[in-house]
């Protein structure tokens, strides 16, 4: 009941039938708790972070807990509630699995999502990491295209292009499952791709995985600069898993976890260079 009167007054609110008196502070028009940055706890839910030249949403899983700033592109696990396989606490921008924008307000300025591969700019992600000991996961970029416009959730994804780009996966054994090699901003990734299933829906799985990324049962330090997108769009694009056409709908990047990630963390992530509303 709760989330229906946030929505519903989220609605009124875009209509422009709930006035904001002049100098409030305004609160995030669409979203569950309503708050920017809000601590999360096995909630399954997301938050708003505001940079200065989008809008970022940090993503709960309903076993981890997670807390984040307002203004950097900074989040945390700070607790591991359950060990689930591969749930994904992060960040992201575009739309939130279950199909919400991360931007709040047209009023704001936020990267243009959805947006055909084709006019997609340059997009470029950069940011810092840590890894904690004995984790046993990836840490990785997750970026969802569709040939359909409207499709903005997971639970529409038959048909989909989900591109990840593992930038660490410390106790994966997936060498078994690479195929072709590429050479992308002076890096090797092995490809893997399949065709996933759940729930009767299909869609494409494509994932780059970092070769010399630092894994070991160590805690790690992880740095990726200016690390371009678009040569992985135009790789998968070659093997015929993803279309020019195809409308981009989100980049994410956190922690696909399976074993501990307490303390995982993202620091001063930055994504540039995406065309703006």
């Amino acid at each position: 009941m709760r989330r229906l009167a946030i929505a519903l007054a989220a609605a009124l609110c875009l209509l422009g039938l709930i006035a904001i008196p002049a100098g409030a502070s305004t609160r995030p028009e669409v979203g569950v708790i309503g708050q920017w940055n809000k601590p999360m706890c096995g909630s399954n839910d997301w938050e708003r972070i505001k940079l200065p030249n989008t809008e970022l949403a940090v993503i709960d899983s309903a076993g981890t807990c997670v807390s984040s700033e307002r203004s950097h592109g900074t989040f945390a696990v700070s607790d591991v509630l359950e060990n689930r396989g591969w749930q994904f606490p992060g960040m992201i921008a575009g739309y939130v699995p279950t199909g919400e924008p991360t931007c709040a307000s047209s009023r704001d300025t936020c990267y243009t999502f959805p947006v055909q591969q084709e006019h997609d700019g340059a997009p470029l992600v950069s940011f810092d990491s840590w890894i904690a000991r004995g984790y046993k996961g990836n840490e990785s970029l997750d970026i969802w295209f569709s040939p359909i416009k409207s499709h903005h959730s997971i639970n529409e994804r038959a048909g989909d292009t989900e591109l990840m780009v593992w930038t660490a996966w410390p106790g994966v054994n997936a060498r078994s499952r690479l195929g072709d090699d590429v050479t992308i901003d002076g890096k090797r990734f092995g490809i893997m791709s399949w065709e996933a299933d759940h729930d009767g829906a299909r869609w494409r799985y494509v994932a780059y995985l970092w070769l010399n990324a630092p894994n070991g049962d160590k805690g790690r330090q992880v740095n990726v600069s200016g690390l371009w997108l678009n040569p992985f769009f135009k790789n998968a694009e070659s093997h015929g898993w993803l279309k020019s056409s195809d409308w981009l709908w989100s980049i994410a990047t956190g922690f696909e976890m399976n074993d501990n990630g307490r303390t995982n963390n993202i620091h001063n992530f930055s994504l540039e260079g995406l065309p703006t509303s």
